[in-house]
């Protein structure tokens, strides 16, 4: 194991041109652009169908309209960087490999003077499989992000008969939509031939379901959280509804890699720590990125600086979670005021670069190449 702690990025604060430039960094070591576009599967008809589809829910403010918004334009290259991991954990699979293989032929050559050229060969299969992985990940993710979209319709919320049918079309939509995904992600994980790699997959959509119950929901199907929620509880629901996949798929990139249980495990625990880093810093932009996020917009009432917040002052719970148990009475000013008065986004802070670098620590145990800073 290498004991080497470079300097970390800064956890809470990114610069769009720094991100695109690791993205570009990342995509020249594998030797092409990084296009994950689930979209682009759909056929010309369905296509069609999905663009006649939004246009009818322009002006309803269906999340569906924002999640294909980022799905298609990818300026931001956000939404298609689980496949880029994968592809770049399939490299540092390679190396091991290599590394590997050149010892032990060496050491052949040293007793039998003869180098068996095909022992520092990469199997082709295993590399067609683990490029199918990327795509996997990419698509169940899709799907998960799509079916999320999928709003409470309930006659007791939306009153305007009119406004409440379209609703329900873009429900149809997301449903149908996610559903496609889903099933073109299965059959692509029914021809890697591997059971082991089958369930764990397969275990990551079972996950996404059981993270949508982890905390109580109101009225309009947000979670809220509780007098008695800690980051505890924030850590099952993310890794749930995000981290899940991303640590397995790693783990599985180095099953068909047929590395061992070591090298799966580190692989394992690199992916679900990048994954709670990744979700901590998306939840920090509510209180950060007022572009993005202006200051009187709704937020996640379970993000982790919210819950730290509420560890440190439990009767902020009636600002977060009024007795209506509905969002409409919930002050969301009063709560990034609070929020960002007290020390929860410092608390935020140190803690995804505490799960950055712990993620960073586990690539250390691979042999050194050029991938792991792009990781």
């Amino acid at each position: 194991m290498r004991n080497n702690d470079d300097s970390l990025p800064k956890c809470c604060v990114r610069r769009k041109s720094d991100w695109n430039r690791a993205i570009s960094d990342a995509e020249k070591l594998l030797g092409h652009p990084n296009i994950f576009l689930p979209l682009q599967s759909l056929p010309g008809d369905g296509m069609a169908s999905v663009i006649g589809g939004m246009q009818k829910l322009v002006g309803t403010n269906h999340p569906l309209l924002k999640i294909t918004k980022r799905l298609v334009y990818n300026g931001q290259k956000n939404m298609q960087t689980r496949g880029l991991i994968m592809l770049l954990m399939a490299k540092l699979v390679t190396n091991a490999q290599t590394t590997t293989a050149a010892a032990a032929a060496t050491t052949r050559l040293r007793n039998a003077r003869m180098l068996n050229a095909d022992a520092i060969n990469l199997s082709e299969d295993i590399e067609t499989n683990q490029r199918h992985l990327a795509t996997i990940t990419e698509l169940v993710h899709t799907a998960h992000l799509i079916h999320k979209g999928v709003v409470n319709v309930s006659e007791l919320i939306y009153t305007e008969g009119l406004f409440l049918e379209d609703l329900q079309f873009g429900n149809k939509i997301a449903i149908l939509l996610g559903d496609y995904f889903l099933a073109n992600a299965n059959l692509l994980l029914g021809s890697l031939r591997n059971p082991e790699v089958v369930y764990m997959i397969s275990g990551c959509i079972r996950d996404f379901v059981e993270g949508e119950f982890v905390f109580k929901q109101n009225l309009k199907g947000n979670a809220v959280p509780s007098a008695a929620t800690t980051m505890q509880d924030w850590e099952i629901k993310t890794y749930y509804s995000s981290a899940s996949l991303l640590a397995n798929s790693c783990k599985a990139i180095m099953i068909l890699g047929k590395l061992d249980e070591d090298s799966q495990a580190r692989a394992f625990e690199f992916g679900k720590l990048l994954g709670l880093a990744w979700q901590l810093f998306t939840d920090t932009q509510y209180f950060i990125d007022e572009k993005l996020h202006p200051f009187g917009s709704p937020l996640d009432l379970i993000s982790a600086p919210i819950v730290l917040h509420l560890q440190k002052d439990p009767t902020f719970i009636d600002c977060v979670n009024p007795k209506g148990n509905t969002s409409d009475q919930v002050d969301y000013r009063q709560i990034r005021t609070l929020v960002k008065d007290g020390d929860a986004l410092q608390h935020a802070t140190d803690l995804c670069r505490n799960y950055v670098q712990n993620a960073v620590r586990q690539l250390h145990y691979f042999p050194a190449s050029d991938i792991e800073p792009s990781l």
